[in-house]
């Protein structure tokens, strides 16, 4: 799967999403990074942007790496 978001739309993205579905800014958001070095990258910088943005968002290599930091204290 190909990501086909432009770096001017993922700037975006966290506010209005997180917002419409009233994410609380301090929630931990995963998200598994796709296999693709592409799709990485945008997923990585999508995360970057979220996180300047105010939001508690990581990207992890596997659902249980992610999973692992969700449920930590």
């Amino acid at each position: 799967m190909i990501l086909e978001a432009s770096l001017l739309k993922l700037h975006d993205v966290a506010d209005v999403v997180f917002v419409k579905e009233r994410e609380d800014p301090s929630n931990r958001i995963a998200i598994i990074s796709p296999a693709s070095e592409h799709d990485k990258e945008m997923v990585e910088y999508f995360a970057s942007v979220s996180r300047n943005r105010g939001w508690n968002v990581r990207t992890y290599s596997s659902r249980a790496e992610g999973i692992g930091w969700l449920t930590q204290n």
